[in-house]
């Protein structure tokens, strides 16, 4: 079976880091090639680690669709006598579902997200992707027809994780001017309300009060539009010394073997590819009880689930893991044994295949 994969993000977020781990995956299954954003991380990450798998990087723009990349997206479809076209997200099945109307070729179509707005997109799929059953169910409270999406959960590979070294940390932690033997805590994300980064910084004043060496990181970049509202909480509750902004980084790897405790308290959040990557390294997570993160959490065994924008609460779990080390290392064991079980690149691989049978038989 011929699969063209067509994806519209430009930089490293959830959608692309799922299509590198499905391309890297999909094995003998699927002969796919990508369809990408010019100029995008993804284009350029499939170009150089898969050299044998097709890549046409188009003029893909994620708001207004471009008419003539569309027109070349068609063409290569057609040429290429694909049986299928995945898309990822609503701008790229945009993309998709005029290419099958221009070709025939039905669309498999990924939902990333859990914006009512982008899901009536993807009713004219052939069948549906949810990368969560919350996700599912906004796509259900839309009109969508439930036997006709599939919840496949994200994956990675586990082993690029097991890489590291301590040399390798040691290091890390000098770069980030954090030193030897203080915990560590991090969250994640481009800076935004979304994300709960003010949250994270409110409990993190208290956590201070209660451990005075710990540290904090932000690993995302920083946005003008919110992220003077963090600082103005980090210089008004004394912890300046000890944050950290990295920024956008590309050595996630490395970078998360440096933490002790994983937080993300996002108001909205479809999936949360960063806590398995978190749980790779052995590391509990701290979560808000929303969306996708629920269903990777198992409260009080790999982490915990608290209510959003709940500062106090996400302090007090905190400072309990960091007081408590052999809890914070059990949780951290049970993330990875977790992680082993359900979210593997490898499960991910197989499901979306069996979804491709389903709709494109044997390439016929």
């Amino acid at each position: 079976m011929r699969v063209l994969i067509v994806c519209v993000n430009r930089g490293l977020a959830g959608p692309t880091r799922h299509v590198h781990h499905l391309i890297k995956s999909i094995g003998d299954g699927a002969e796919v090639a990508l369809a990408a954003r010019a100029g995008g991380w993804l284009a350029g990450r499939v170009m150089q680690d898969f050299p044998s798998v097709n890549c046409f990087p188009l003029a893909l723009s994620g708001s207004l669709q471009n008419p003539v990349a569309t027109l070349k997206l068609a063409c290569l479809a057609r040429r290429g006598g694909y049986d299928l076209i995945h898309t990822q997200g609503s701008h790229g099945t945009r993309y998709g579902l005029t290419a099958s109307w221009l070709t025939g070729i039905p669309v498999v179509a990924t939902a990333h997200s859990l914006m009512p707005d982008s899901m009536p997109v993807f009713r004219k799929a052939r069948s549906v992707i949810a990368v969560a059953h919350a996700v599912k169910g906004v796509l259900m409270q839309e009109g969508l027809k439930e036997d006709n999406i599939h919840v496949v959960w994200n994956g990675i590979h586990v082993e690029e994780f097991d890489s590291i070294t301590e040399d390798e940390v040691r290091v890390a932690r000098q770069e980030l001017a954090i030193p030897d033997g203080v915990p560590v805590i991090a969250t994640f994300g481009r800076t935004g309300r979304t994300k709960g980064h003010d949250t994270f910084f409110k409990a993190a004043v208290q956590i201070h009060r209660s451990v005075p060496n710990a540290h904090f990181l932000l690993l995302g970049r920083e946005t003008a539009d919110f992220a003077p509202q963090l600082h103005e909480i980090i210089n008004k509750g004394g912890i300046r010394d000890v944050v950290r902004f990295p920024g956008h980084r590309y050595d996630m790897a490395r970078l998360l073997h440096t933490i002790d405790v994983a937080v993300t308290m996002s108001r909205s959040e479809a999936f949360g590819i960063v806590c398995l990557e978190c749980m790779a390294c052995r590391v509990p997570v701290v979560a808000s009880r929303i969306g996708g993160l629920v269903e990777i959490v198992a409260e009080g065994e790999t982490g915990f689930l608290l209510p959003p924008e709940d500062d106090h609460a996400l302090a007090e779990r905190v400072v309990e893991l960091l007081e408590d080390a052999t809890t914070r290392k059990t949780m951290g064991l049970r993330g990875r044994e977790r992680l082993e079980r359900c979210f593997t690149a490898r499960q991910m691989a197989a499901s979306t295949l069996q979804v491709y049978r389903e709709v494109g038989g044997n390439g016929q």
